[in-house]
């Protein structure tokens, strides 16, 4: 018998969350035979209800929320030898993972393409004991980044990180960073380090064009001192889909399989963002386990 955990967040998907749990178990009900929906409470229930996933045997677990909730889910499979089949539900803010993997951002529109998925094979990224699912970022730009507050983001969605960062765009400050990427030594004073799993960062799908889910790469974007006008001179580079070949000599772009990140001394409380969380500490061990993660894709519609 085919069974499957759909664990929701009640207060994602504008409060409808609820209602939209009901919708999926019923467009799930022609794939799985029992369909068990648990509502969580605390933050620590996603974690615990995804292992009850694993324990249990579960075919296949639902993750409906938004970043955050699918990162706690997927850290909590990813250590196990048995993984159900994970299924990314978006009702938050970003759900960049989601987005990558074909979903729409629109709650309703989402839920309705569960009638049409199919399995996947996806890379995910480890750093320390943690996992991630889209990105670990670092650096002075992040700071203010860093703290978006929930009002802000529930009002204004991906805008608010984009209002954040361009607010950050004049500020100059660097942090001095031992940065060792498939053993080359790239230390210097950076503004910005990203280091992703995919083509994609809060749903730019152009920022590393020539990557995907399953590639076995993670890709590295790290920016050195700069002006405010040479990083507003990049943003219609890395927004325009152009693949960067010719990249400026204050920007590294490259893939890699691990990084070790560490920071000059007194910078060590500097803001690590996991995933879009605070997370972390230095130094960090960054690692791809490739082909590791089985999730649900959205089917392209047939023409």
């Amino acid at each position: 018998m085919k069974k499957a955990l759909i664990v929701v967040n009640p207060h994602s998907g504008e409060d409808q969350a609820d209602e939209f749990a009901q919708k999926l178990q019923d467009i799930l009900r022609d794939r799985f035979e029992e369909i068990t929906i648990k509502e969580t409470k605390k933050e620590e229930d996603v974690g615990r209800f995804s292992e009850e996933a694993v324990r249990e045997k579960y075919d296949a677990l639902f993750l409906m929320g938004g970043d955050g909730t699918i990162h706690d889910g997927v850290c909590a499979v990813a250590p196990h030898e048995y993984r159900p089949i994970i299924g990314v539900v978006p009702m938050g803010t970003t759900n960049n993972l989601a987005g990558m993997l074909g979903f729409s951002n629109n709650y309703e529109e989402a839920i309705d393409q569960f009638k049409n998925i199919e399995p996947a094979t996806i890379d995910l990224g480890k750093v320390n004991e943690d996992y991630f699912i889209t990105s670990v970022n670092m650096g002075p730009l992040f700071e203010n980044i860093a703290e978006t507050s929930g009002d802000e983001k529930e009002k204004e969605g991906n805008l608010a990180y984009i209002k954040r960062a361009l607010d950050s765009l004049g500020d100059q400050e660097t942090i001095p960073f031992t940065l060792n990427v498939d053993g080359e030594d790239l230390s210097d004073n950076y503004s910005l380090i990203i280091i992703a799993l995919g083509n994609a960062l809060v749903r730019v799908q152009n920022l590393f064009p020539d990557a995907d889910l399953e590639d076995g790469k993670l890709n590295l974007l790290a920016l050195k001192a700069s002006s405010a006008f040479d990083k507003i001179k990049l943003i219609p580079k890395l927004l325009s889909g152009d693949n960067l070949k010719e990249t400026p000599e204050n920007l590294i772009h490259r893939s890699l399989q691990e990084a070790r990140i560490s920071v000059g001394e007194g910078h060590d409380s500097s803001v690590i963002l996991v995933d879009g969380d605070k997370g972390g500490s230095y130094p960090l061990n960054i690692t791809l386990l490739p082909h590791y993660l089985q999730v649900f894709r959205a089917k392209e519609d047939e023409a």
